[in-house]
């Protein structure tokens, strides 16, 4: 993986590291190519030794501790958006875990656009859930210049952010994520 400002960016080769990679490789081939970058990020994690995991758009909002190892609910996986893969802590063996059912999952129902949300809504009973990541904003709809003070309040017991852009299919205007960013941070004071 590649580290920019902290974060560790993970990447396919990543997963290629786990130890039993070359035991799953061969039923990763038969997934269509949309499903098997949907499954890889699970193997990567595993392979990079657990953490904290997020999707591109998710940032976090108010500070929590981590010292690297100590994960919540003692290493279990935890997803913190419901059942939607926006934000995770787990450990290695949780990560492996969860790859080994979504893969069944993906191999029992191999169309080209099977996300690995589908198989963590069917096993939302396997991991533990919370409601700690606060958005899905839509760049279209969200006023990034009307951060009142009400949010601060709204956000305290939040860990995360998670915005969408669906301006035109893409995620590619960031702009006004970053102008809401910053707002919220001279706000909050976080």
């Amino acid at each position: 993986g590649t580290t920019l400002g902290g974060i560790r960016v993970l990447k396919y080769k990543d997963a290629k590291r786990h130890p039993q990679y070359q035991f799953y490789a061969d039923r990763l081939s038969k997934i269509p190519d949309e499903s098997r970058i949907s499954l890889i990020k699970w193997l990567a994690m595993s392979a990079e030794g657990g953490g904290w995991m997020s999707s591109p758009y998710t940032f976090p909002l108010n500070s929590f501790t981590f010292d690297g190892r100590h994960l919540p609910n003692d290493g279990a996986l935890t997803i913190y958006d419901g059942f939607r893969p926006t934000l995770l802590s787990g450990s290695a063996e949780e990560y492996e875990r969860m790859f080994k059912m979504l893969l069944v999952e993906a191999t029992t129902h191999p169309h080209a656009n099977w996300e690995d949300i589908e198989g963590l809504r069917k096993h939302k009973n396997t991991f533990n859930s919370r409601s700690e990541v606060w958005g899905g904003f839509d760049g279209i709809l969200f006023d990034h210049h009307k951060v009142g003070a009400d949010i601060c309040r709204q956000t305290s017991t939040m860990r995360a952010v998670q915005f969408v852009s669906v301006k035109d299919g893409s995620e590619s205007d960031s702009g006004w994520i970053i102008a809401w960013l910053n707002n919220f941070l001279d706000l909050c004071k976080v």
